[in-house]
């Protein structure tokens, strides 16, 4: 009776030793994930806004600086007391043409939004990579909530079947009721992380679906990239995109053009404008109708506005000044944050190895003691916390295999290449 307990035992405790394996009909992993190009249409349609503003005012001030052309008309009737004094002024038609030969305002200021376009793009492609990675982050979160819960579950079965165990051979006075309640109490503090852990999947799982838009069954098979992907992708040599910086960098080119600008609104602007107008008589004075046709420049000559332009030019001088600490900051942070994030990638992937032989040990340790169990509380114990090592040590190896994705996403993202085409070329 207590060789069979003993086999029933380590063939229920082996399975502690090895993941749950679910099978689906298809496997969802992270690395078809980030292939799939898609993104949220909401935030998707929020970054295309933003950037068709910053167009249109590039266009808007590039319009100061092409041909004008207007046409006017003119008739107004004017009744007075006495009828016979009522009149018509003559009717009058117009065309006028004029466009800017030097306005230096409105050139610097088009200069500044185009570059501020510029920096749009690389914004954009910026929070591409940032959605792309809130996306990878969840997945990730998600696959590490679903297997902590599997092992959970199985954790609890394998205590359920030491329970029953223990209290059959309490009955036949093989056993104590200390050690059927240290059983219990190992069995209780599962069922208590079982509900943590029930919580913490539907909360990871409503994120993902928040952000995926997919809707996952509790019986879909999640994969993480694997080791050998990981290793791959840690030995690629990336060089640094560095999109913020260049969005940084155009941003700060834009101030310097808003400086130019503020400063040419003391300068004269000079117009060529022509006009043609037709008018035809009124009832008193104009019996032929009236054509000229004019054509000359216009000069205008700013002499005081008030304080205007000055304090328009401390504020760009202001903006300017901040766009270059912020760009050198930025630049100095980068050098940094590259070498850090390649770093912690490398250092999660020993982390990982290091978990992987503690599960090993663990589960080489909890065979042991059960196959040289010979009944005493003593051992039983020890069979009881060795197996609570390695439930905790393959929980911890869960989280450090999330660990060292969310590490080599961040390495991506940092670098600038967690983007499509490039995670397409890579993740065959």
């Amino acid at each position: 009776m207590k060789y069979l307990y003993i086999v029933n035992t380590l063939l229920l405790g082996l399975s502690i030793g090895s993941f749950s394996q679910v099978y689906a009909k298809e496997t969802l992993n992270l690395k078809s994930l980030l292939i799939r190009n898609q993104l949220d249409e909401n935030i998707s349609q929020k970054t295309i806004l933003k950037t068709d503003e910053v167009m249109a005012q590039k266009d808007l001030s590039k319009a100061n600086l092409l041909p004008q052309l207007s046409a006017n008309f003119k008739k107004e009737y004017a009744k007075s007391l006495v009828p016979s004094q009522d009149r018509t002024t003559p009717q009058e038609f117009s065309l006028v043409f004029s466009t800017a030969i030097f306005d230096g305002k409105n050139y610097f200021q088009y200069k500044k939004n185009k570059l501020q376009t510029e920096s749009r793009y690389f914004e954009e492609e910026v929070e591409a990579q940032k959605l792309l990675k809130d996306l990878a982050f969840a997945f990730i979160e998600y696959y590490e909530s679903k297997k902590i819960l599997e092992i959970t579950e199985n954790s609890i079965k394998v205590l359920e079947n030491y329970e029953k165990a223990t209290l059959d051979r309490l009955n036949i006075g093989d056993s104590t009721t200390l050690e059927l309640e240290k059983v219990r109490s190992r069995l209780y503090s599962t069922q208590a992380d079982l509900i943590t852990a029930q919580i913490d999947y539907r909360n990871k799982k409503d994120s993902f679906y928040v952000l995926w838009n997919i809707e996952l069954n509790s019986n879909d098979n999640l994969d993480l990239l694997t080791r050998t992907e990981l290793d791959e992708l840690g030995n690629l040599n990336l060089v640094p995109l560095q999109q913020d910086v260049q969005s940084a960098e155009k941003k700060y080119e834009a101030a310097n053009q808003l400086v130019t600008s503020a400063k040419m609104a003391n300068l004269p602007n000079l117009n060529l404008i022509a006009s043609y107008t037709n008018a035809s008589p009124d009832n008193f004075q104009y019996n032929n109708d009236e054509t000229s046709y004019k054509i000359g420049l216009q000069i205008n000559i700013p002499i005081f506005s008030g304080g205007e332009t000055w304090a328009n030019t401390r504020i760009a001088v202001s903006q300017r000044e901040q766009s270059l600490r912020d760009l050198t900051i930025l630049k100095k942070n980068k050098i940094q944050e590259t070498t850090r994030l390649k770093n912690d990638f490398k250092l999660s992937l020993d982390s990982l190895e290091m978990q992987l032989k503690a599960v090993a040990s663990n589960s080489n340790v909890f065979k042991f003691l059960n196959k040289d169990m010979k009944g005493s509380v003593r051992t039983t114990f020890d069979v009881l916390n060795a197996m609570d090592d390695l439930y905790k040590s393959e929980i911890s190896y869960t989280k450090a295999y999330s660990y060292a994705n969310k590490r080599l996403v961040d390495y991506l993202y940092g670098y600038g290449h967690l983007n499509y085409d490039y995670l397409k070329s890579v993740l065959k």
